[in-house]
């Protein structure tokens, strides 16, 4: 009975460690890259593969959808150019717990061009999914993440990310998005970098939860063409810009549980644009609201804490019923 039991113990023991490891381990649509793989193989777990770009084309030839680029190590990744996609799958490159994979010097472009020659483009139905990477820009003359017209409304997911150091040109953003489609940013910092921290330029839904933009030389979110943004549980501060501006004609920002502090102006609205407020932070300002014009409005649960912050064109022009 005593050899039974431990039998027992020991089919449990394996059975709980095999659960405990990412599931994501045993898909069959997994590429991997390493900080000393080699291109040139199908990218298995025993011999990776060295760049995002590489790994996430095989992964494309591979899989009929959903592949899946995964880093074994720690390492500096794709360090010299772009890492450019343009053919449209669904795919996750995940840089491992601990933002294991680092790219430095570079960008990562989606749909900035048309698809190459016999293969698909994006889809609305693609789902892009960058997670656990940190993206250092030394100064690099670009965006960190941009996503262009070709994206053709498919979502993009930016989860766990670290940018820094980023220097786009002017009108970009360091996470700049013009392709349509949904955006969500979660858990990521957008830090140190010259120029605005999120710029959309194309309408769509866009959530951002659990962001941190800190001392960018430009605006923290930048919004045009009519998106619709909820932001939440953020902190938006030291950006030499506006915290949050709706600058597009019809931009809706839905702004809850947030912290806004030290940039120059806290909210920026444009024309026939709307911003609503409810349970924020807001202090140190040198002007609390900005309008355009008197068809942009700024609505407010009247719940949101203030200070030291500077005068307004108008005050708040609307109210948010609490139920």
């Amino acid at each position: 009975m005593n050899s039974l039991n431990a039998f027992k113990q020991r089919i449990s023991m394996v059975a709980f460690f095999a659960l405990a490891l990412p599931m994501q381990m045993w898909g069959s649509n997994n590429t991997w890259i390493s900080g000393n793989g080699a291109d040139g193989t199908a990218c298995p777990y025993s011999t990776p593969c060295s760049t995002f770009t590489y790994a996430s084309q095989v992964a494309f030839d591979t899989n009929s959808a959903n592949g899946e680029v995964f880093v074994l190590n720690p390492g500096v990744y794709d360090t010299s150019n772009a890492e450019g996609i343009n053919w449209g799958k669904s795919q996750t490159w995940d840089g491992g717990d601990g933002n294991l994979a680092t790219i430095v010097g570079a960008n990562i472009t989606i749909g900035i061009f048309s698809s190459p020659s016999g293969l698909p483009g994006f889809t609305s139905s693609n789902v892009f999914i960058l997670r656990n990477l940190t993206l250092i820009g030394e100064g690099f003359a670009g965006p960190a993440i941009q996503v262009g017209s070709f994206f053709n409304g498919a979502t993009l997911i930016i989860e766990n990310c670290k940018i820094y150091g980023f220097a786009p040109t002017s009108g970009t953003g360091i996470i700049d998005c013009s392709g349509g489609g949904d955006v969500i940013i979660k858990n990521t910092i957008i830090e140190s970098n010259a120029g605005d921290a999120i710029n959309i330029f194309s309408s769509g839904n866009v959530s951002i939860n659990g962001v941190a933009i800190k001392n960018n030389t430009g605006n923290g979110l930048n919004i045009s063409a009519g998106a619709v943004v909820d932001i939440s549980d953020s902190v938006i501060t030291q950006n030499t810009g506006t915290a949050i501006l709706a600058a597009g004609s019809g931009t809706v920002i839905n702004c809850l549980n947030n912290v806004l502090t030290s940039n120059t102006t806290a909210i920026g609205v444009g024309t026939s644009a709307l911003v609503r407020i409810s349970n924020n932070d807001i202090y140190n300002h040198t002007t609390f609201i900005d309008y355009v014009d008197n068809t942009g409005l700024v609505n407010t649960a009247n719940n949101n804490r203030t200070g030291s912050n500077g005068s307004s064109s108008t005050p708040p022009t609307g109210s948010i019923t609490l139920q």
